[in-house]
C-alpha cells in the first residue's frame, strides 16, 4: 500500500518543498539526497502530467540545482541518463510556460 501514487506523491513533496524535508535530506550522505531528489522529482512530474499534483508543486525551480548537482558527480552509473531525463522535465516546463 505504501507505493500507491498518492503515497509517493505525499513523501515526495514533502521531501522537495517542506523545510522539515530538505533538512532531513541534507542530514543523509549526499548521493541519498541526490537520488533521492531526483526520483522525487520524477514522482512529482508523473502527477504533474495526471494532473493529481493536488498541492501545485512547482518543479521548475528545483531542476537547474539537482541538475547542476548530478552534473559534478562522476560516479553515477546512469549519470546520462538522470541528465537527459531532467533535460525533458526543463523542455516540457518550457513548453507549458513554466
Amino acid at each position: 500500500p505504501w507505493l500507491q501514487p498518492q503515497v509517493c506523491y505525499t513523501y515526495a513533496g514533502f521531501f522537495l518543498n517542506t523545510v522539515g524535508g530538505r533538512c532531513y535530506l541534507f542530514r543523509r550522505d549526499p548521493m541519498v539526497r541526490l537520488l533521492l531528489s531526483y526520483y522525487c522529482a520524477r514522482v512529482i512530474h508523473t502527477a504533474d502530467v495526471r494532473g493529481t499534483n493536488r498541492d501545485g508543486i512547482d518543479l521548475v525551480p528545483l531542476l537547474e540545482p539537482l541538475r547542476d548537482e548530478l552534473t559534478f558527480r562522476t560516479d553515477l552509473r546512469y549519470q546520462a541518463e538522470y541528465l537527459s531525463t531532467l533535460d525533458q522535465l526543463r523542455a516540457y516546463y518550457a513548453q507549458r510556460g513554466r
